[in-house]
């Protein structure tokens, strides 16, 4: 599955992929960095500056397989970061193509609340803001807010279907407590 595509715009694939600069200016898109080009789509750009339809596709399907490289390394490596199983992924893929959201995410944050202290919020949203981390994992993509990152050290984002219960499931290993409903911890 393409994470990026031609209507991306040039901001987007930056936060999505930081490496997406360097095969842009190796292609001869040379805006990077400019105050305009946060908002300009990759076709719009590749076009202002020269650029065939040809070399546009090239040039996102580098920058594609460059990420698919990259969750594959992530794989590889333990991370310490939010892990998500490959369950939550194909959920997050389904509820985003009934909602007619294709090239949205999910968004994971921990906010003050419930229970126990703490809770998980979960929205789907457009992009990352700066200082967020993007986890991709099977063609998903799951946004860690960045003022949540050290609260989701090694927990791991799941979905469960069962006769008992359906739904996004956290494992915390770190939760010192939890509230009998599972949807707190402290």
């Amino acid at each position: 599955m393409s994470i990026i595509n031609k209507e991306t715009t040039i901001g987007e694939a930056l936060q999505i992929f930081p490496g997406s600069a360097e095969i842009m200016l190796n292609y001869g898109l040379h805006c990077i960095g400019c105050h305009t080009n946060p908002y300009e789509s990759i076709e719009g750009g590749a076009k202002g500056h020269g650029l065939d339809d040809k070399t546009v596709q090239k040039i996102i399907s580098d920058i594609n397989k460059a990420i698919e490289s990259q969750e594959l390394k992530d794989n590889a490596e333990e991370l310490t970061s939010l892990k998500v199983t490959s369950s939550a992924a194909k959920k997050i893929k389904e509820l985003l193509k009934a909602e007619n959201k294709p090239d949205y995410a999910l968004k994971v944050r921990v906010v003050p609340g419930g229970c126990s202290g703490y809770s998980y919020d979960l929205a789907f949203v457009k992009s990352p803001v700066p200082q967020d981390e993007v986890i991709i994992k099977d063609g998903s993509r799951v946004i860690v807010d960045s003022n949540s990152k050290q609260m989701l050290n090694g927990v791991e984002l799941d979905f469960v279907d069962s006769l008992k219960e359906s739904g996004f499931k956290f494992k915390n290993p770190n939760a010192k407590s939890t509230c009998g409903c599972g949807e707190s911890f402290s």
